[in-house]
């Protein structure tokens, strides 16, 4: 409630205090019986973000490819995959997936954290899965480093990135259908 979501009717709820959104959210909760009885998950644990090397851009870009996120978001990042089309969230209604391209926050948030917890526990009602299962942390700080290069941000990221290919360009294959990502 906090951050909103991105891309959909959710808007960020930061005029209330904490208190008055968890108050909202423990209102919300009665709606449904299962949350009578649910009982919390565990915590998922966020290591330390590892250091931002070339070497970590450059085995997120080979993580993108390998782990297919290209046939949603593209190989460029602009959600123009292959499999863009065919998305559906949870009630089969047509999504999208996030544009990185033109994108200044993701989905559920804004920083590098952020969007290493939607790797790790994926976005319920969307394609998007958990990568927990897939991935060790590291290389999801990894894919997080590749993923800010593609943004519209002056990010670290995104500066090291340009400078790298600025002249190492030649040396890196398209991704997408039989590319390596390096």
């Amino acid at each position: 409630m906090t951050r909103g979501f991105v891309t959909t009717n959710m808007p960020q709820w930061l005029p209330l205090t904490r208190q008055n959104r968890a108050d909202l959210v423990a209102y919300i909760k009665t709606f449904s019986p299962k949350w009578k009885t649910l009982k919390l998950g565990t915590p998922i644990s966020i290591p330390p973000e590892s250091r931002l090397t070339i070497e970590s851009v450059l085995h997120g870009r080979e993580l993108y490819q390998k782990m297919d996120c290209w046939k949603c978001h593209g190989a460029q990042g602009h959600a123009d995959g292959p499999s863009a089309a065919t998305l559906t969230d949870n009630k089969d209604l047509p999504i999208r997936p996030y544009d990185f391209a033109t994108g200044s926050r993701f989905m559920c948030g804004v920083t590098n954290r952020d969007l290493y917890k939607v790797f790790m526990t994926g976005l319920d009602g969307t394609p998007m899965p958990s990568f927990a299962d897939n991935i060790k942390p590291a290389e999801a700080w990894d894919l997080v480093h590749f993923l800010r290069t593609m943004q519209p941000l002056s990010t670290p990221e995104a500066a090291l990135w340009k400078a790298w290919v600025a002249s190492h360009a030649a040396e890196l294959k398209p991704i997408g259908p039989g590319g390596s990502g390096r």
